[in-house]
């Protein structure tokens, strides 16, 4: 299995890796510690979900930062997101920080965070429920070829949710 392009729901878990998920691991750390975002973003995955390493939910969070921080867009979208799971612990200032992340990664066009922030909208999480809103975003998503988005924006017309 390549990690190389891992997120939190394709990794397989730490005690069933092989020796290449460890070696590919110890160069994601290596490339990690050299500030690259995308090996930053990899490696919190890995350390979110137990992936050839012990599961470490501040690792985690830390690495997401560091790849947030330089504008990785999907690392700004899982920082949002254990933001809004309450997984990053004292790191949290406000669910406005959440809120914050996932507009920034819904700038770049990352499909799964304007999936989250239409979700934030539909329910009325971090934002004033705005249906029309939750549409437009899970739209935007859709047309991505987001699955989930696809489903759920189909539930908003057969309900009439946000919908003309």
């Amino acid at each position: 299995m390549s990690l190389a392009g891992t997120n939190a729901s394709s990794a397989t878990d730490v005690n069933n890796g092989t020796e290449d998920d460890l070696d590919e691991v110890q160069q994601l750390r290596l490339h990690a510690d050299k500030g690259c975002a995308p090996a930053q973003c990899n490696l919190a995955s890995c350390y979110m979900e137990g992936i050839g390493v012990k599961q470490d939910d501040a690792e985690a969070v830390r690495l997401y930062r560091l790849a947030a921080d330089k504008g990785s867009a999907i690392a700004q979208a899982m920082l949002g997101t254990c933001y809004l799971k309450g997984t990053a612990g004292d790191q949290v200032d406000s669910a406005a920080d959440a809120l914050q992340l996932f507009c920034l990664a819904v700038d770049q066009g990352l499909s799964n965070a304007q999936m989250s922030l239409g979700m934030c909208y539909e329910h009325g999480m971090l934002v004033d429920k705005d249906p029309v809103k939750a549409v437009q975003l899970y739209r935007l998503a859709a047309a991505q070829g987001l699955d989930t988005a696809q489903g759920t924006l189909g539930m908003c017309y057969e309900n009439g949710t946000g919908v003309d």
